[in-house]
């Protein structure tokens, strides 16, 4: 064998050897730290786009989810942090372009990433800025015995910068006002929205200055004013042993209209006509009218007055004392003793119903149908024998100790065991 075929032959041997121990290394470093796999969800997609354009109908920040593969110690550690996600339009024209994703990762140990969806589509538009006239809109105006000149700004133009397709929707620059609750002049600073042809906001816009200050000068109206309703409700009708609970009425102003003149003369406060409380004994309601000079008209609000009127029964408490307990029930060949015979019973109730009640009108009742010897302690029931409604009665002491003994050894055939 020459020279240059043992350089050969061991030349061959040697690098055997050294990719044999390369594949040996690689087995055992898998074998420590194996291949592994894990998707990240929403990953945010970065849009780059060249100066003076933009991208349209995108969510502001789209996701992406992306699954990377790599060593076992790496992907432990990833996070969405770690990954880069971006779509490059610096070279995209005016109109609908698609787009691959591409991903960068800033960690060792990560051999592969893809994204699903692997591309997304865009619309990319030319960003441009255009003036649009300032709108003022009163959405409410002053109560009705107020008036208001036409709001002023100094503000006429309002810059509009977006997507070209965008700003060419905006038609005008509005500025609400309520003025609902408003009765003096006003200098409000309100804020400018966008709007297209029907009136409605055009969004991914920007609008230079995003505000302005609007005078409007609020005056009171000679020709109306505002009144205050009071019920006219006759107290003295109401029947003996009831009160008056609660008032509610609505409405409870008005607005009027007259001559400057006639509407001086009249009191700032008006009554209804007359309610009689003449056998109202509950909660009702009643609709009366307010009572006006024929020369005044009603602008706001309602001549008739719906009046809710709440009526209860004076209440009063009174104690009747040594009542008698009567037994009942109880059993042949038995005897009771009640200690004590005789209690005090506080009633509660209506004092037109209270006041007639008498010693008489009351019982107490213990009720021993069934019960066996030996002592227990029971509450008497309590009957009242005058009126028809319900009295709440309170029992002094609140029970009695019943005890019942057998008299009769050998109760006869007909007598309750």
């Amino acid at each position: 064998m020459g020279r240059r075929s043992t350089f050969l032959y061991n030349l061959s041997w040697l690098l055997a050897s050294f990719l044999l121990a390369f594949l040996v290394w690689i087995l055992a470093t898998v074998q420590a730290d194996p291949i592994a796999q894990q998707t990240l969800a929403s990953v945010p997609v970065t849009i780059v786009t060249r100066e003076g354009y933009t991208v349209i109908d995108l969510p502001r920040t789209p996701t992406v989810r992306v699954i990377v593969r790599g060593q076992q110690s790496a992907i432990s550690l990833l996070t969405a942090d770690d990954l880069s996600v971006r779509a490059n339009l610096t070279e995209a024209d005016i109109g609908q372009v698609t787009v691959p994703l591409t991903v960068s990762i800033g960690r060792r140990g990560i051999y592969s990433a893809d994204t699903q969806p692997s591309q997304i589509t865009v619309t990319v538009d030319q960003i441009t800025t255009a003036q649009k006239p300032l709108e003022i809109n009163v959405s409410a105006v002053p109560p009705v015995d107020f008036a208001y000149d036409p709001p002023q700004s100094d503000t006429l133009q309002v810059a509009v910068t977006g997507a070209s397709s965008k700003v060419n929707q905006v038609v005008a620059v509005r500025a609400q006002l309520d003025l609902s609750n408003r009765r003096n002049p006003l200098d409000i600073v309100t804020p400018l929205v966008p709007i297209d042809a029907q009136g409605n906001r055009v969004n991914d816009v920007m609008v230079e200055p995003r505000s302005t200050t609007i005078s409007v000068n609020i005056y009171a109206r000679a020709d109306v004013r505002q009144l205050t309703i009071r019920p006219a409700i006759e107290l003295d009708t109401l029947e003996a042993g009831y009160v008056l609970t609660s008032i509610g009425y609505e409405p409870q102003t008005l607005y009027v209209s007259g001559s400057a003149e006639r509407l001086a003369q009249l009191p700032a406060t008006i009554e209804t006509a007359s309610i009689d409380l003449t056998n109202m004994t509950s909660d009702f309601s009643v609709d009366v009218e307010v009572e006006l000079p024929e020369d005044i008209v009603i602008l706001s609000g309602s001549s008739t007055v719906t009046v809710n009127l709440g009526i209860a029964a004076q209440t009063t408490a009174r104690q009747i004392d040594s009542v008698p307990i009567e037994v009942i029930g109880l059993n042949e060949g038995y005897t009771a003793t009640l200690t004590p015979d005789l209690i005090s019973i506080v009633i509660s109730g209506p004092i037109s119903i209270v006041n007639q009640i008498s010693p008489l009108d009351v019982r107490a009742i213990v009720d021993l149908n069934g019960m066996p010897s030996g002592t227990q302690e029971l509450t008497p029931r309590i009957i009242i024998q005058q009126g028809r409604v319900a009295l709440d009665t309170t029992l002094l002491p609140a029970a009695v100790t019943v005890t019942i003994v057998q008299t009769n050894s050998t109760p006869n055939a007909n007598s309750t065991p």
